[in-house]
């Protein structure tokens, strides 16, 4: 199974023109946009979380190394030995996890890796202790395959939805999906994990 080249992968980017649009809002209409604004923004993590483990440290990396280069990514180029083609594919990356909220695809949920080298991004971190960190916690899911796809867990897929150490069945989800349906509990939005205490079995829906 191949994983998705970024070469033939491209993430739409636009500059948003909003202030004289903004401008035109009522106080009130201001007052609504900027909280639905803000409201997104965080909650973008939840998507990231329940999408890969590795999801909300890969936007934890970003975050910081856009703060420790003032987001003037030509700094990268200047001061850390970074080529432009690296530091173009890493924008590249970025703007395709960005827009699908993970590093999986949301048409397909196949992964996305990037065009560069463990090196590279090391070379990139080390503007500031910060983004170094971040990326030596996420360093190895964000260049590994497998997994290539989301999926059940599996030597070649992998879910979040099933957090954990302990190993869950198909079997499980179904008898668990069976309790919820009773008592009118809706599937979306949860997360499943076995957990074997004492010798009994529970399985945790949050």
């Amino acid at each position: 199974m191949a994983t998705p080249k970024l070469s033939s992968q491209r993430a739409a980017t636009h500059q948003l023109a909003i202030k004289k649009l903004f401008d035109d809002l009522t106080q009130s209409e201001k007052l609504y946009a900027h909280h639905l604004s803000r409201a997104a923004w965080y909650d973008s993590r939840i998507i990231l979380r329940q999408t890969s483990p590795e999801g909300t440290g890969i936007f934890d990396f970003f975050m910081e190394l856009h703060r420790a280069c003032g987001g003037e990514w030509n700094k990268l180029v200047d001061n850390c030995d970074v080529s432009p083609d690296e530091l173009d594919n890493f924008l590249e990356f970025s703007g395709l996890f960005l827009s699908n909220l993970g590093n999986y695809f949301g048409d397909g949920d196949r992964k996305v890796v990037p065009d560069l080298s463990a090196d590279a991004l090391r070379k990139m971190a080390s503007i500031s202790p910060g983004p170094c960190a971040a990326l030596e916690k996420i360093i190895g899911p964000l260049l590994e395959t497998p997994p290539f796809s989301l999926g059940f867990p599996g030597r070649n897929t992998q879910s979040n939805y099933y957090p954990g150490e302990e190993r869950i069945t198909k079997e499980d989800i179904a008898a668990v999906a069976r309790v919820m349906e009773k008592n009118e509990i809706e599937p979306e939005n949860t997360r499943l994990q076995k957990i074997t205490r004492e010798g009994n079995t529970i399985y945790k829906i949050f």
